[in-house]
């Protein structure tokens, strides 16, 4: 995870916060969306490292879902014999899903993570519109958590430079 923090780690008042979720530099799914007193403290917290955590993995159960779904369509129970598949290396020409908050344009985290696990007609097909609902109100409110953040992780203080 990179971590990419605003010049005084505060957002004004009027900010646009935004996710998106690429593949390979192509746009899926952007969405914009406001957020009310936003936690200064927050990049240098491990609770946004743990938000975009959680957002990615919920992005990659809906996938794997569909995934699923599409294998199980395809079979066949009353099927004897099923053609060998081909073996050829997977991750040959690798692909990436991004997923990347941001404020106001300027990149706050992003975190990679592979989309060869996925069958190509999913992966270059996703739609994650059910779940936009849940990643945005999840985001907001760790944003704007009022609790005490966690800024020590290993006894070292976390920091929002690279």
């Amino acid at each position: 995870m990179k971590w990419f923090p605003a010049p005084d780690k505060t957002a004004p008042k009027d900010a646009k916060y935004e996710f998106v979720l690429s593949i390979n530099k192509n746009i899926i799914c952007q969405r914009y969306f406001p957020c009310r007193d936003v936690n200064p403290n927050i990049l240098t917290s491990m609770e946004i490292k743990e938000c975009i955590d959680r957002c990615v993995d919920l992005i990659q159960e809906n996938i794997k879902g569909k995934a699923v779904d599409l294998l199980w369509a395809g079979y066949n129970p009353y099927l004897d014999h099923y053609p060998e598949p081909e073996t050829r290396n997977l991750y040959e020409n690798e692909d990436f899903f991004t997923f990347e908050l941001k404020c106001n344009g300027r990149l706050w985290a992003c975190k990679q993570f592979p989309a060869n696990d996925y069958p190509p007609k999913i992966r270059f097909g996703v739609d994650i519109r059910p779940i936009v609902p849940f990643l945005v109100s999840h985001i907001q409110s760790v944003l704007s958590t009022k609790k005490k953040l966690t800024g020590h992780y290993l006894d070292k203080a976390l920091s929002a430079t690279i």
